[in-house]
């Protein structure tokens, strides 16, 4: 049997697009935090806001960066259930 090919490429471009997000949320997390580096009491509510603006794009990726990552490694199938978080919905 032989070993499936590791596609770089397409891991490549899932880092890709997580840095782009993550370059993208500290950007705008900085114009909520004082200069102690804590979140600005008074902008609370738009920093909840601007967190969720972040997520959800993120969060709608994540099968598309999944099925890309299973791909480059040659996997088949996903998981039948997703693991446990330990948050409650």
């Amino acid at each position: 049997m032989t070993e499936p090919r590791f596609d770089r490429a397409a891991v490549a471009s899932v880092v890709r697009a997580m840095e782009h997000y993550d370059t993208a949320w500290h950007k705008e997390l900085a114009e909520y935090l004082t200069a102690d580096g804590d979140v600005d009491e008074r902008r609370q509510g738009e920093y909840e806001r601007a967190k969720d603006d972040h997520a959800w794009p993120v969060l709608e990726s994540l099968p598309d960066w999944i099925a890309l990552l299973k791909a480059a490694l040659g996997a088949e199938t996903a998981p039948e259930a997703a693991p446990e978080t330990g948050s409650a919905p």
